[in-house]
């Protein structure tokens, strides 16, 4: 009885299949959700870029880095467009990452792992007030590529003014 082996205890029942409340439906793709990168190599550096369109949410992910060393992923912010006919500044929060500092400060701030800290965020504000959904967005650049944020966030309105997602008004 000190080994406990199998021997010793009286053997369980097998369990009855229990019917699944979920119900899985199979889909085809429709369409709902698109991804686009794309990358630009500008002088000292590589930006990379990711829009993941859905429904009703964005997700965007910039990375810049010099070459040879590849972009990460680490500040993460989220913004909801606002009230309907509202035009204040729509809430957002950040998710990971530093925080807001840098988007207080007239200089580029730097966090823990040597990127310009808040860019997220302020970024995720604009593209929800601009397109109407809530959006997920990361922008990750070196301090010394700092202004690299900047030419990222052009690049990505553009391409989010090529697929047709700014709402009119």
């Amino acid at each position: 009885m000190s080994d406990f082996s199998d021997d010793d205890f009286d053997a369980a029942p097998t369990p009855a299949p229990v019917a699944d409340a979920a119900v899985v439906c199979p889909c085809a793709p429709s369409g709902d959700v698109a991804t686009h990168i794309w990358r630009i190599d500008v002088p000292g550096a590589t930006v990379h870029a990711q829009v993941i369109r859905m429904v009703d949410q964005l997700v965007v992910w910039v990375g810049a880095a010099p070459p040879g060393i590849a972009p990460t992923h680490g500040d993460v912010a989220m913004a909801l467009p606002g009230r309907p006919g509202s035009s204040g500044v729509p809430p957002a929060t950040t998710l990971l990452g530093g925080g807001a500092i840098g988007a207080r400060s007239e200089r580029a701030v730097k966090d823990s792992a040597g990127m310009v800290d808040g860019a997220s965020e302020p970024m995720a504000r604009r593209l929800a007030r601009r397109t109407g959904m809530c959006v997920v967005c990361s922008v990750n650049v070196p301090l010394e590529l700092a202004d690299l944020a900047l030419f990222a966030e052009r690049q990505v309105v553009a391409k989010c003014g090529e697929l047709g997602l700014f709402e009119t008004t």
